[in-house]
């Protein structure tokens, strides 16, 4: 049986992110810049410390790596991602912007 488990580097934004995970295949699945495929990479790489340089990342990516017994597929760059907390702050401000508090007018508050 497969364990179809590794260690994967993403490049973002922000920096590098490493992560250890299964079916890593599925950061893939929907289309750039969707808000489902923003969720499924904070999934995956939400927990992860952003890390400034390659470097760093495969230090540390080699760290993960020696303390699990069992990694299938290794150490593996994953690619460049979009993202997926710049999308978390836009839809807030829209949510705020959309949905204003308006104060009803009640016996108790005339």
């Amino acid at each position: 049986m497969s364990a179809d488990n590794g260690i994967y580097i993403a490049k973002f934004p922000e920096g590098y992110r490493v992560t250890y995970a299964q079916a890593i295949d599925n950061i893939m699945y929907y289309p750039e810049n969707t808000r489902e495929r923003k969720e499924t990479l904070k999934e995956y790489f939400g927990a992860s410390k952003l890390w400034n340089t390659e470097d760093e990342a495969w230090k540390e990516a080699r760290r993960l790596y020696e303390e699990d017994n069992y990694v299938e597929y290794g150490i593996s760059y994953s690619g460049e991602f979009e993202s997926f907390e710049e999308g978390e702050k836009k839809e807030e401000m829209n949510y705020m912007q959309v949905l204003p508090f308006e104060e009803k007018k009640t016996k108790r508050n005339l």
